[in-house]
Formats: structure tokens, C-alpha cells, sequence
């Protein structure tokens, strides 16, 4: 029965887990164009 409950919890934090890598590499990819463009302009 102990095994179900700790199955269930880790799956539980995969997914959070999942859905917040999701959500870090969406601004990453949405900042990536800002930020090559001060590079290429020599203001980093």
C-alpha cells in the first residue's frame, strides 16, 4: 500500500517537475532574440 502512495506522489512531482521546464524553456526561447540582438550590437 506504501508503494502505491510514494508511486503516486513521484509521478505527482514528475509532471510538476515536467510542466515547469516546460513553462522555464518557453521564456528562455521567448528572450533568446532580445538577447542576441545587445550581443550582436556589443552592448553586453
Amino acid at each position: 500500500m506504501a508503494t502505491g502512495i510514494w508511486k503516486s506522489k513521484m509521478i505527482t512531482n514528475d509532471n510538476a517537475l515536467r510542466e515547469l521546464q516546460s513553462a522555464a524553456g518557453e521564456e528562455l526561447s521567448a528572450l533568446l532574440p532580445s538577447v542576441l540582438d545587445r550581443a550582436f550590437k556589443g552592448e553586453l
